[in-house]
């Protein structure tokens, strides 16, 4: 009979951590409220309960003065949820990168940075060379400055590491852009 109380205790102990160390975006996201726009299209669209389910993600979240600005030149019709979904999904990087990996992904093996995948690459959405792909580098025109391109060729989209939000290791991390 002890022996089976002490296997029980032992699976709860291997359970019960990983239970509370399911990612919840929107209760991350929810203790900023500087970034409640963000958190509410990643809720609208989908892609908080796809982010969710991820073992590892590192968000790049605009506050919600840059949302509103870059919302400005959305078009409104049926294809704006999917359009959302698919920019959203380039915002959630499918592993965990705090302010001291970020450095070194930005420096990346020689120097021009390194490319990391993100939601929209999983999901199957991504069309095109290296579209779903995130590059972390040093900015050109801002040397001390780290970036964030998107990885499709051509793409205009790119965005400036402003300060690191919440790092919950080894599953969250939220750094704002």
């Amino acid at each position: 009979m002890a022996t089976k109380l002490l296997t029980f205790v032992i699976f709860l102990a291997g359970v019960l951590p990983a239970a509370d160390a399911a990612i919840d975006i929107g209760k991350v996201l929810g203790e900023h409220r500087e970034f409640s726009l963000f958190s509410s299209l990643l809720s609208s669209t989908g892609v908080a309960r796809a982010t969710n389910s991820r073992e590892a993600v590192t968000v790049l979240a605009p506050n919600n003065t840059a949302v509103v600005a870059a919302l400005r030149g959305v078009p409104r019709g049926a294809d704006t949820r999917a359009l959302l979904s698919d920019v959203l999904s380039l915002h959630v990087i499918l592993e965990y990168i705090d302010a001291d990996k970020l450095e070194l992904l930005a420096e990346g093996r020689s120097g021009d940075g390194t490319r990391v995948t993100t939601l929209l690459q999983a999901n199957g959405k991504a069309q095109g060379r290296y579209a779903g792909f995130v590059h972390i580098s040093v900015g050109e025109e801002e040397y001390d400055r780290i970036t964030f391109t998107s990885g499709a060729i051509g793409s205009p989209w790119n965005a400036t590491f402003e300060k690191a939000i919440a790092q919950l290791p080894p599953s969250v991390s939220v750094l704002q852009i």
